[in-house]
């Protein structure tokens, strides 16, 4: 199953404001994926949204036969719970805990202990439960398509604006893709006379709405980041992504990252065709664990960096990288850690 991140490349790389390059974008996403394995890790759930069926065992003892736990993978919504061959209808047959829990995951299952239905004696793979897993559901809508996708097999895909970035989990209708790649692609419109000094951060366009704010632009050799937008101008951070300061001339062609290669029908999902205009739909995972997955992932980076040998201070003053703000972050953390529970044997 392919690994999803709760933290995007382009956020690393923002925060060091490392210059870009294929070595760094590789090793960035490594320490994407790791930092995010350690927040579910140390939270002891998972958190990516997933259309699966898991099965578990019949409950045990009499008193314990009308319930069962979900341990490490929280239930967002049950399509389908069977049992002995039995299809259940949920609020009759039974019940999802806990309730009225906003954007937090089911922990458990219960049969309505006022009706007949029973989970099989099994003992094993008694109860199959299929639906979305995960911690929550919360998207947002990010942009459209900005042309149909025609086949199943297609990696290439265009948007009209930003779609998250490299790492980032979108959907189209019902399909679920993750965003592996971006490019550059020609916006069609051009700039004005920008200067090169970091004052010289207005650029006039004809409309200044088909841009977002903190995507990145690209006029030549220098990247810019979209800070606001206002009728015809578009105010921008200069330099960004290690690139360097330059002077632009008038009618400087706009390049913007509207090309993603993606990866088609991730998180239990299939791959669809969509028609144009289609919305895209970002992912958010919830932000405690995304601030510790950057974290780790921030960690991870600067420590291979340093060879694992981090320090702060100079000559007698000189001490281990404490990590503190780590530690701060997941004690911010501890409402998402699932408790631990003691089974009865």
């Amino acid at each position: 199953m392919t690994e999803i991140p709760l933290v995007q490349r382009e956020e690393i790389m923002s925060t060091l404001d490392v210059k870009p390059s294929a070595f760094l974008a590789r090793q960035i996403d490594r320490a994407c994926l790791a930092g995010s394995r350690m927040a579910e890790d140390f939270c002891h759930r998972s958190f990516v949204p997933t259309l699966d069926t898991k099965t578990f065992d019949y409950p045990g003892t009499r008193a314990t036969s009308s319930r069962i736990w979900f341990d490490q993978h929280g239930l967002i919504s049950a399509t389908a719970v069977t049992s002995g061959g039995v299809t259940f209808t949920e609020d009759v047959d039974f019940y999802l805990r806990p309730e009225n829990e906003q954007s937090k995951p089911f922990d458990y299952i219960e049969l309505n202990r006022s009706g007949s239905a029973s989970f099989s004696g099994g003992p094993q793979r008694a109860v199959s439960i299929e639906g979305l897993w995960g911690y929550n559901l919360i998207e947002t809508l990010a942009t459209t398509l900005a042309a149909a996708v025609a086949s199943t097999s297609v990696t290439a895909v265009s948007v009209t604006g930003v779609a998250g970035g490299v790492g980032a989990l979108i959907r189209v209708d019902s399909e679920r893709m993750l965003v592996t790649g971006k490019s550059w692609v020609n916006s069609g419109i051009t700039a004005s006379i920008l200067a090169a000094s970091a004052s010289g951060n207005v650029i006039t366009v004809a409309d200044a709405s088909l841009f977002t704010p903190h995507e990145k632009l690209l006029l030549e050799g220098e990247r810019m980041e979209v800070l606001d937008t206002a009728g015809t101008t578009v105010t921008v951070r200069r330099a960004v992504d290690g690139t360097t300061l330059a002077a632009h001339a008038g009618a400087t062609p706009i390049y913007w990252e509207h090309a993603l290669t993606v990866e088609r029908g991730v998180a239990g999902t299939t791959a669809a065709t969509h028609a144009d205009e289609s919305d895209v739909q970002l992912w958010l995972p919830p932000s405690q664990a995304a601030s510790l997955a950057r974290a780790y992932a921030i960690d991870l980076f600067l420590q291979e960096n340093a060879g694992y040998a981090r320090t702060s201070g100079q000559g007698e003053n000189e001490r281990p990288t404490s990590g503190r703000g780590v530690k701060d972050l997941e004690k911010r953390c501890q409402p998402l850690v699932r408790g631990a529970r003691t089974r009865a044997v």
